[in-house]
Order: structure tokens, then C-alpha cells, then sequence
């Protein structure tokens, strides 16, 4: 007797094969068998005619790392089908974690009072494993987490000591369960990387068979460059390497993402295991920290403050023109939508010229 018997369905296996009508027989948790079952009997039979039957997905680019700790039905990911989630991206993770005021820099979504029960990667593995999440989770290790463990919040390369410290956190952190590595450049913790770090960290990630997720440098005016810099690390290595939401910005050259298509494809072609993924929605979702001088995150978010109440701070971030802060300089403030403000709640859910207009505050257009 199959614990599940699923009957008639079309079924897409993964493997690239056209779909088959077929029934799949579950026994113990696990697929039995698959084809025509004509004799089967099970406990529950479910009817999937005219339905398509499919392996669980398998979500690349999550930031679920803390969100599944505090809420482990993962209730938006089982809706859609997804039953593997791999978090850790952009250089974000809740750990290594020798700083915990850090935290929310180094994940998104996190909400105090949270408590935080760990330093350690597999001191975060344990507290995920004891929240029994609804789907399963393969966790990266952020370049953001190990360089504030080593760095601190610094905004500077790092030196070849710190470059092998960063190594050890890294080595560490797989051997207590981390499935690979992620980083993201783009970001105020991780922007002032030189290429020798992310090689020195991509090549012990190759050593040990794991991923390294690459968010890169800049999608907007230099997207190429940006793109270059992730060939020349995944080329030097030899590491399983995944290009985060890859699709250029405004401002990228055109032709920038036909172009970096054809050279994942030479690159696959050349035995380089080079892959990418990109966002299901027409938006994205990002820290507004990323438009500010990576100074400016250095001491926190109570200095950051401080620091945006000083009319000459606001001046000099005001002349800053790295990535995200394009947006605003090309006049598109009303295509910046503000997501999440514990202290200004009355502001969610607007764009953020209206914000400028009801508080009777400027915003550039130049």
C-alpha cells in the first residue's frame, strides 16, 4: 500500500524531457515509482488530470536566513511550489556574527527584538534546525559577515593577513554547514573589496565543492566592467559560480545583457560552471544605505543618523554617485518606493517624491 498515489498528471521531471502523462506513486515520503500505475492502491489518491506534476523548486536567490528562524512555515515559498531555499545571498547572513548589533546590516528583514542565539555558523544551523522550517535551506556564508568579523565595519581593503583571516572565517563557517559563499559589492560593507579578497575567498570555496553567489559591483553605468570583474573571479578559481540577478539597470550600455548571456554561454561551453538568476518582478528590493558613502554605515545606524541631521554630511552624501544613488540624480525618485520604516509607518507604501512633496523636502533632478 503507496502512502500517495498521484493519478494522470502531466509530469515535468526536471530533467528537460517533455512532459508525460504519467501517475507517481509516494511511499515513506519518497517518489516510488513513476509511469502508468494502472494497479495501484494507496492510502490517499490524488486526481491531476489536466494538472502539471512537478518536483518541488528550488528557490537560488532567497533572504529568508533569519525570517525562516522566526517563522518557520515559509508559508509564500510552499504557496508557489519551492521546497529548497538557498539563503545567504548579496553578502548578507546572520553569521559568522562575533558583532550581534550587526545584524541588521547583514540580513534583511531582521525585526527586534528578535532574540539571537548564536556567534557562530553552526550556531545559526542549530537555531534554524530547532525552528523545523517547512522547506529545506542551504545557507551561503555573507563576505559581508566574514569581513565585519575581521574588518569590522571598516570601508577599506582588506590586507593580505585580513584576506587569510577572512579565509579561516570562511573555512570555518563550511566546515560547520555553510554551502558556499555569497557576495555582495554592491553594498557599503562589501563595496571596498579588492579582486584579490574575492579571489583568495572564491578559490578556498572551489576547494571545498561549494557555490559562490556573485552580486555584482554595479548594474548601472558600469554594469560591463562590473561583469568583468565576475568572469575574471569565477575564470581564476574554478568555483561553481552564480551571477545574481543578472539583468542591467538604467544607464547600462545597450546590448550589456545579450552580451553577458553570450559569454555565460561560452564560459558553460569552455567547462567553466558559470550559471545565473534573475528576478521574477519588474522591482527590487535593496537597503537605501547602498546610496550613501560606505562611510557613512561605518559606526552604525544611530551614527548614520547622527550623521544625516549634519548639513555638511548630507552634503557630501548628496555628491556621492555610486550605484543606487543614479536613481535619484536622473530624476526617477518617484520609481523609489519606501518598503519597510518602523519609525515612519505613515510613509510606507509611498514613492519617494511624494514623501520629498508632503515634507516640503528637496530632492535633485540633476
Amino acid at each position: 500500500m503507496l502512502d500517495v498515489l498521484i493519478r494522470g498528471g502531466t509530469v515535468i521531471d526536471g530533467t528537460g524531457s517533455v512532459g508525460r502523462r504519467a501517475d507517481v506513486a509516494i511511499a515513506r515520503g519518497r517518489v516510488a515509482e513513476v509511469g502508468p500505475l494502472p494497479a495501484a492502491t494507496a492510502a490517499r489518491v490524488i486526481d491531476a488530470a489536466g494538472l502539471v506534476v512537478a518536483p518541488g523548486f528550488v528557490d537560488i536567490h532567497s533572504h529568508g536566513d533569519v525570517s525562516l528562524v522566526a517563522d518557520p512555515r515559509a508559508r509564500s515559498a510552499v504557496a508557489q511550489g519551492v521546497t529548497t531555499v538557498v539563503v545567504g545571498n548579496c553578502g548578507h547572513s546572520p553569521a559568522p556574527l562575533p558583532i550581534p548589533a550587526a545584524i541588521a546590516d547583514l540580513s534583511f528583514g531582521y525585526q527586534e527584538p528578535f532574540p539571537l542565539s548564536w556567534t557562530g555558523f553552526g550556531g545559526y544551523l542549530d537555531a534554524l534546525d530547532a525552528a523545523g522550517p517547512a522547506v529545506n535551506v542551504a545557507s551561503l556564508a555573507g563576505h559581508n559577515a566574514l569581513r565585519v568579523a575581521v574588518l569590522g565595519r571598516e570601508p577599506r581593503p582588506a590586507t593580505p593577513d585580513e584576506q587569510r583571516a577572512m579565509v579561516t572565517e570562511l573555512e570555518r563557517a563550511i566546515d560547520q554547514g555553510a554551502f558556499g559563499l555569497s557576495s555582495g559589492l554592491e553594498y557599503p560593507l562589501g563595496r571596498a573589496a579588492g579582486r584579490d579578497e574575492l579571489i583568495a575567498l572564491g578559490t578556498s570555496v572551489a576547494r571545498a565543492r561549494g557555490l559562490y553567489a556573485f552580486h555584482t559591483r554595479d548594474r548601472d553605468f558600469h554594469a560591463v566592467e562590473a561583469f568583468d570583474e565576475a568572469f575574471e573571479v569565477a575564470e581564476r578559481t574554478g568555483v561553481a559560480f552564480q551571477v545574481s540577478h543578472i539583468a542591467p539597470r538604467r544607464g547600462a550600455p545597450d546590448g550589456a545583457l545579450p552580451d553577458v548571456l553570450e559569454r555565460i554561454e561560452a564560459s558553460r561551453a569552455r567547462g567553466i560552471d558559470i550559471a545565473c538568476d534573475q528576478h521574477t518582478r519588474l522591482h527590487g528590493i535593496t537597503k537605501l544605505a547602498t546610496m550613501l558613502p560606505p562611510e557613512a554605515s561605518a559606526n552604525g545606524t544611530e551614527h548614520l543618523l547622527t550623521l544625516l541631521r549634519d548639513p555638511s554630511a548630507r552634503a557630501a552624501f548628496h555628491a556621492f554617485r555610486e550605484p543606487m544613488h543614479k536613481l535619484g540624480l536622473m530624476g526617477h525618485w518617484e520609481d523609489l518606493w519606501l518598503f519597510e520604516a518602523s519609525g515612519s509607518p505613515d510613509l510606507v507604501g509611498k514613492d519617494f517624491a511624494t514623501i520629498a512633496s508632503d515634507r516640503g523636502s528637496t530632492r535633485s533632478t540633476r
